[in-house]
């Protein structure tokens, strides 16, 4: 993966040294088509060592780009840079792949003046500065290099040191594609993708994106793997998720070979394939990809396409927190709450989710998960001192970053005045934004609002129903109260009509977490019917 894909939303890779000839564009791409190019062209010393990444020999490949390096292959240099940057197999260290970048700019290598720019963009190992940048890609520009033309054409459209112009970086973007450049295609794709200075037209993106996939860049790949498996804007293609994953994947690309692993084992798109899901995770994972480590210890832990292993769970699971990675914190975090192949420790639970929840350049959602349980800590004095306000000040940030937990217990705190005033309006306001994230507490609590025709709510038994098979789908383990309203709304018929075979269905799930109320119904109604 090149420096572009990293810092930026947009697709900018490679570097051009010549023109390319694409294939027509299609809306569909069958999976039989043979291997594509590679873009951009790799010299020789390169493609020797890439052999290495492929085959797995990550510290031979680093010190094979090391040799080439000092050699004079300057593709050699500029990728380790990139490893530096990325801290794929390396340590991640800015300030050696600055120096390296700023050796290649003296030499006048395209590529690298350009990930040299984006180094000043984005203020790694260096103070931001869009002037630099600016002028870095011109120069690139001057020297033929496509990335350059491309990285200012990305500053006109996020408005980086200069302000918002989608119409000239579609002339530059349009430049680039009168030259068959896929970094013309791919970035023409990301306007028609937003609707950015253009009409939004999904379809005509991706066949934009296909055509630059097609040629060969791989955030092109990469991006339509993630598209045609998760985008509301297309129609959902599993077969060519796999399909543009694997052909990422096959000339090493990172992100391709982590989504690649999902589609395997979990059997879409394609057959299911465990072991080489499993086989890449742990590939990735020596590699030191965070994400994939976090994966691949979610694996061990729960048993899923390998045999469960807490041990190995809590090896790669660590591994992940130390590079950063926040879900795997709250991982560990939950392993130590309920001694899950690990002491039980509420004070290393709260440690560890403290841990994440003030990690600042962490992704919203586990960040806030971890707000969350920092929130209930202090609630509970789970691990540390009681503290309602505490408590309330982390559940606020929890909120406010989408945990519809955290949206239900601020809720709670602000019904009953837990912290001072009521504030009935606050409190519905945040239960109804719990149920709409989907926080199964929240959809039992308005259910049974609208159940009993309690709390200002007028009864509405359809609604209470709807909520508590909500509830049931967002937490079917230990939710014994959705359970037993929906077996006493059967049992007695609120629903329309009685439903006794139904009724009892709810109250042995319910009974089988303990529900003492859904264990007696459950006695009196099997008794009822086996007389019948």
């Amino acid at each position: 993966m090149l420096i572009g894909s990293v810092i930026s939303s947009g697709i900018l890779q490679g570097c051009s040294t010549g023109t390319i000839t694409p294939p027509a564009p299609r809306n569909a791409i069958s999976v039989s088509s043979p291997a594509g190019q590679v873009y951009p062209p790799q010299s020789a010393k390169y493609s020797d060592a890439k052999k290495l990444l492929l085959s797995g020999h990550y510290n031979e490949y680093v010190q094979r780009l090391g040799q080439y390096g000092a050699e004079g292959d300057l593709q050699c240099q500029d990728e380790l840079g990139k490893l530096y940057v990325t801290g794929r197999i390396v340590h991640q260290d800015y300030k050696k792949a600055f120096e390296i970048y700023r050796e290649l700019t003296v030499r006048n290598y395209g590529p690298a003046i350009c990930h040299l720019a984006y180094m000043y963009i984005n203020g790694f190992a260096c103070q931001k500065d869009y002037k630099k940048a600016s002028a870095l890609f011109n120069r690139a520009t001057a020297l033929g290099c496509d990335l350059g033309t491309a990285g200012t054409a990305y500053m006109y459209r996020d408005g980086l040191g200069c302000k918002t112009d989608y119409a000239k970086a579609l002339s530059l973007y349009d430049e680039l594609a009168a030259k068959n450049s896929p970094l013309g295609w791919s970035g023409k794709a990301s306007l028609f993708w937003n609707g950015w200075g253009v009409k939004q037209d999904p379809n005509q993106s991706i066949i934009l994106l296909q055509r630059a996939a097609e040629a060969g860049l791989l955030d092109a790949q990469s991006w339509l793997a993630d598209q045609f498996c998760y985008s509301e804007k297309i129609p959902v293609n599993y077969k060519l998720s796999r399909y543009w994953a694997e052909r990422g994947s096959e000339q090493g690309d990172g992100e391709c070979q982590l989504r690649l692993s999902f589609l395997k084992m979990q059997g879409i798109g394609g057959e299911k394939d465990c072991a080489g899901g499993i086989s890449l995770l742990k590939a990735l994972a020596d590699q030191s990809m965070p994400e994939a480590q976090n994966r691949l210890g979610h694996s061990y832990r729960d048993g899923e396409c390998v045999k469960k292993n807490l041990a190995e769970a809590k090896i790669w699971l660590e591994k992940a927190a130390e590079n950063g990675n926040v879900r795997a914190v709250n991982e560990i975090a939950d392993m130590y709450f309920w001694g899950d192949g690990v002491p039980k420790s509420l004070e290393k639970w709260f440690e560890l989710n403290k841990r994440g929840a003030t990690q600042k350049d962490a992704p919203t959602e586990p960040r806030a998960s971890c707000e969350y349980n920092v929130g209930l800590a202090y609630e509970n004095g789970w691990g540390v001192k009681q503290d309602m306000n505490e408590a309330r000040a982390w559940y606020e940030k929890g909120a406010a970053g989408g945990n519809p937990h955290a949206c239900n217990n601020l809720s709670i705190i602000y019904r009953y005045g837990k912290c001072g005033a009521v504030n009935l309006k606050l409190a519905e306001s945040l239960r109804q934004k719990g149920v709409e994230n989907g926080c199964w507490m929240a959809c039992i609590s308005l259910g049974e609002d609208y159940a009993y025709g309690r709390n200002g709510m007028a009864k509405n038994i359809p609604e209470a129903v709807r909520l508590f098979k909500k509830s049931i789908e967002l937490c079917s383990k230990n939710n014994q109260t959705a359970n037993y309203e929906l077996g006493r709304i059967y049992e007695e018929g609120l629903a329309g009509k009685v439903d006794t075979k139904l009724a009892l269905q709810y109250y042995r799930e319910a009974a089988r977490y303990g529900s003492t109320k859904a264990t007696a119904r459950v006695n009196e109604l099997g008794t009822v019917m086996e007389k019948k």
